[in-house]
């Protein structure tokens, strides 16, 4: 045994991530039905990165029970028992154990009842988040995962005890070794089992209540996205993963460095019927063995264009390299630059050998074989149109040719993304831009390539244009304001006078009433091509609702009012009028103040361009700051009785009072600046004696004008 053990990742340099991320990477949930009172042992078992994972185990865990009808039924709260680090799974002598590596697990026991229940039950556990590392799947740090189980009415009925994994997959391999493990699992009940890869399910979000829900969310759960080019078929590059569907055999020898999520299904038949379903998830870390020399290089595989190929080294970690160029003939056809150039002698095929640290143990080799030809092809094509209305078709006829060699295959590419390997592809250009872009590329059957390219003008009909246009009576239309072609004709019929320009690709129409209007165009850019179109204006009288209002007729200068739009439609445009009124005349309501008389007219437009309008009008009258518009009356009696029991000051032209009330000493009993608060004749919450009572008021009216007065008041029993 080394004194360090065995495996560098590189991709395991991780860096610090949020509280909800970097932290699940595996789990599973099991059932075991115990033979009495309805009573299953559920099993649940979840796998977190305790390097990264900043939240520990949930403490409890909610397992979820759903109906058939994925109706949530009820939860139960499971505390885990002992956590345990896993095995790292993985020696190997060149290299060391990544310090930043951990990965823990916990198991959640508990028993519960479950009766018969038409159609059974789904049972689910759902945790945020997965490590953001993650190479197969998008967005996997916004992404948890659900641990789920379905309890058939089968399995209800049998008694069934689901079955469980013997092992779980050793967290750390090396990229281009061979993985060869037992995945198979034991089932109680002596059921038929069978083993298929899976797509993990998603399961909570990143969100504060949402990253540990408790209950779960109810089923039907989403499975996760493959980030290209993974897919369940290719989940990690390289030899593709397999299982063994009969022992359960995982195989596949992964290619890239990185971290890959896994799902893997087991199926139980009894009488040849599914009656259960075992789903698990786990992450593999796919990493370099060795002290990261990797040996790699780029060089076409085949060359057209001369007997010389320049070699691009792409290792890591290597200062000292060793090149075979494969040339058998040559005593000197190796080098030990990083990235040299050599010059064959002949056509042909070579073996090309790269050795990264070629005097040190654990070094790495890479190889790859470079054919020399001689090119006589040449790649060229021509198109004509299949439909040029709507949609826009084209057929592409390939004249590429080669005196020497039979061309094998066909490469055709265009803007937008597409691709075809057909010879003669016909293809349906998207978009509006007014140039397409196709390139060919031809392969000749000694592997030489040409590629040739074309700019292809586009001329169409219209994209987007829509069969139906409604404005008001008396209003005009553009009737195609998609692009226009500018190699070709129009003919718009009828010619009734209610076009401008008949001709025009995109004319003006005022019609009087619903029309129809159909137009024949006509492309000759790169073929001739006609397309017919009609586009029906819909004439419409429908005046909009509104109905303006004013809560006030007549108002003093600087007075406060309202005015508003009670009656109003969705979808309807309303503006007040004059604007300079108004900070937003597109709101409906407001608070004004006038110095002068004024109309305001309520503008209403709907989405045909109906206008209607309503008008109201406010009266500015002058205040007169005086009696009889303020009035203090000349005795009141805080008996009780409801009348005449407060001293208040009336007027309807004051915005700002100051009143106060004083005895016979000349002591201040009572003061406001409210003109709504009057005196109930008591001073220091005691009730004062009849007598008379001397009184000060000041006050301000509308327009700024000022009044005061002083007085006195009798107070009566």
């Amino acid at each position: 045994m080394p004194t360090k053990k065995t495996l560098l990742f590189l991709l395991l340099q991780f860096a610090a991530a949020q509280a909800f991320a970097t932290h699940i990477v595996g789990g599973q949930l099991n059932y075991e039905c115990l033979g009495f009172d309805n009573q299953y042992r559920i099993t649940l078992t979840v796998f977190r990165d305790c390097y990264n994972g900043i939240p520990q185990f949930d403490q409890p865990a909610s397992v979820g029970f759903f109906a058939a009808s994925n109706q949530y039924l009820f939860q139960i709260l499971v505390e885990h028992g002992r956590r345990d680090t896993i095995p790292y799974g993985l020696v190997d002598p060149c290299g060391v154990i990544p310090t930043n590596f951990c990965v823990e697990r916990t198991t959640y026991i508990d028993t519960v009842q479950l009766p018969f229940r038409t159609g059974g039950y789904q049972m689910a556990y759902q945790r945020c988040c997965r490590n953001y590392t993650i190479n197969n799947i998008v967005n996997p740090d916004d992404v948890g995962a659900t641990y789920y189980s379905l309890i058939t009415e089968d399995a209800l009925r049998g008694c069934n005890r689901s079955c469980f994994f013997k092992n779980w997959p050793a967290p750390l391999i090396c990229a281009n070794k061979p993985i060869v493990f037992d995945h198979s699992a034991t089932d109680a009940d002596g059921d038929s089992l069978v083993y298929k890869l899976c797509t993990p399910f998603l399961g909570a979000d990143t969100s504060a209540a949402g990253a540990r829900p408790q209950p779960p969310n109810p089923p039907n759960y989403i499975p996760i996205t493959w980030q290209p080019p993974y897919s369940l078929n290719d989940m990690m590059g390289g030899v593709p993963l397999r299982i063994n569907p009969k022992t359960g055999l995982l195989t596949g020898t992964p290619n890239t460095v990185g971290q890959f999520v896994v799902g893997v299904c087991v199926e139980e038949y009894r009488n040849k019927k599914l009656i259960s379903t075992t789903r698990r998830d786990f992450q593999y870390n796919v990493g370099r063995c060795g002290k990261i020399y990797v040996s790699a290089f780029f060089a076409p595989q085949v060359q057209c264009d001369g007997k010389t190929i320049s070699f691009d080294n792409r290792s890591n970690g290597a200062a000292n390299f060793k090149w075979d160029f494969g040339n058998l003939g040559s005593a000197t056809d190796t080098s030990s630059s990083r990235s040299p150039s050599y010059t064959y002698s002949d056509t042909g095929c070579y073996k090309v050998r790269l050795i990264a640290e070629p005097n040190k143990p654990c070094n790495d080799t890479s190889t790859q074989t470079v054919c020399i030809r001689n090119s006589t092809i040449n790649a060229d094509f021509d198109l004509k149109y299949l439909a040029c209305n709507d949609t826009l078709k084209l057929k592409f006829k390939d004249k590429s040719t080669d005196p020497l060699w039979q061309i094998t295959n066909w490469l055709w590419t265009w803007d937008g993304g597409g691709s075809s390997t057909a010879q003669n592809p016909s293809i349906t250009v998207v978009g509006n831009s007014p140039t397409f872009g196709v390139t060919l590329v031809a392969t000749s059957k000694n592997g030489c390539q040409k590629k040739y390219s074309k700019q292809i003008p586009i001329e169409r009909f219209a994209v987007g244009i829509p069969d139906t246009l409604t404005i008001c009576k008396g209003l005009s239309i553009n009737i195609n304001s998609s692009r226009r072609p500018t190699n070709g004709t129009f003919r718009w019929l009828p010619n009734d006078g209610s076009l401008d320009n008949p001709n025009s690709p995109n004319p003006t129409a005022t019609p009087t009433k619903t029309t129809t209007y159909t137009s024949v165009f006509e492309t000759y850019n790169l073929d001739t091509c006609s397309a017919t179109r009609s586009v029906t204006v819909q004439v419409v009288d429908t005046k909009p609702i509104v109905d303006a209002t004013i809560d006030k007729t007549n108002v003093f200068a600087n007075q406060p009012y309202n005015i508003d739009i009670t009656s109003y439609q969705n979808g309807t445009t309303y503006v007040w009028l004059p604007n300079p009124y108004f900070n937003d005349t597109d709101v409906r309501a407001h608070s004004l103040t006038a110095n002068e008389s004024t109309f305001f007219i309520a503008k209403a437009t709907n989405i045909y361009g109906c206008e209607r309008y309503d008008t109201v009008k406010i009266n500015v009258i002058s205040a007169v700051c005086d009696v009889p518009y303020i009035f203090v009356p000349n005795s009141f009696t805080p008996n009780g009785d409801r009348e005449n029991d407060v001293l208040l000051v009336r007027s309807t032209v004051t915005t700002e009072i100051y009143f106060a009330v004083y005895n016979r000493w000349g002591e201040k009993v009572f003061e406001t600046y409210d003109l709504n608060s009057g005196w109930d004749g008591t001073y220091k919450n005691e009730p004062l004696p009849p007598d008379s009572y001397g009184y000060y008021l000041r006050a301000k009216c509308f327009g700024g004008k000022e009044y005061s007065k002083k007085g006195n008041v009798t107070l009566l029993k």
